[in-house]
């Protein structure tokens, strides 16, 4: 399931900004290289909440198909981001940092917290054998 799409890019930048950005063949249409962005920007976001989500998140809220277009715009330009472009991409990157170190929730949307890897005390154990030695006359 993607996080967005191109109409979602459409939506919000236009559709004339992303064939520019994407037209590489000269067909006057948006080119593979906008797919290959918002899978990008998908999978970073899915790198950042994997730790606190389950991914991919279910149902997607609005904020994260926002954060992938902001990410997936960025990752369109190659050369001379525009300043815009640039604050845009750093505010989304720094809200998904804020959810994977659990000071912004996704709860609110409906999308559900990965469980507590250690709430079942699923914990690693080590068995070894009894010491050989005595303490030695250091204390130890």
């Amino acid at each position: 399931m993607a996080y967005a799409t191109q109409d979602d890019m459409v939506t919000r930048y236009g559709l004339a900004e992303l064939v520019q950005l994407t037209d590489d063949a000269g067909t006057g249409e948006t080119g593979p290289r906008l797919a290959t962005a918002l899978s990008d920007a998908h999978q970073v976001i899915d790198g950042y909440v994997a730790g606190v989500y389950a991914v991919p998140l279910t149902p997607v809220p609005d904020l994260v198909t926002r954060w992938t277009c902001d990410l997936a715009r960025f990752f369109l330009y190659r050369d001379g981001v525009p300043e815009t472009v640039e604050k845009a991409y750093k505010a989304a990157l720094a809200q998904v940092r804020d959810v994977a170190r659990g000071d912004l929730t996704l709860a609110c949307a409906g999308v559900e917290a990965q469980e507590d890897a250690t709430a079942d005390n699923d914990l690693a154990t080590f068995d070894a054998p009894e010491r050989v030695m005595a303490d030695g006359p250091w204390g130890m």
